[in-house]
């Protein structure tokens, strides 16, 4: 084998070496962006189901607002009439 065999042998070794890195790489690159996008759409979710929990809870709140508003004014109607029945009387 002369120099010359032998530099092509070793540059193709090299280029094989430099081959199967980057294939690698790709990999890992194509893994990282698979966990980034998991992650993300898991933190997505998390927000949006946080977001409908504090809906439901604030229209749950203004549910029972109106509720006690409306007995409060039933009560309130109910008080007057009342007095003014014992002022007849």
């Amino acid at each position: 084998m002369d120099a010359a065999e032998a530099q092509k042998q070793i540059q193709q070794m090299v280029n094989f070496i430099l081959n199967e890195a980057k294939d690698k790489s790709e990999e890992i690159e194509a893994k990282a962006m698979e966990d980034f996008n998991i992650e993300k759409l898991k933190l997505v979710q998390q927000m949006k189901e946080k977001v409908r929990k504090e809906y439901a809870q604030k229209a749950k709140k203004i549910e029972t607002q109106r509720a006690i508003a409306r007995s409060t004014g039933i009560n309130r109607s109910r008080l007057q009439k009342i007095g003014e029945r014992d002022a007849m009387l």
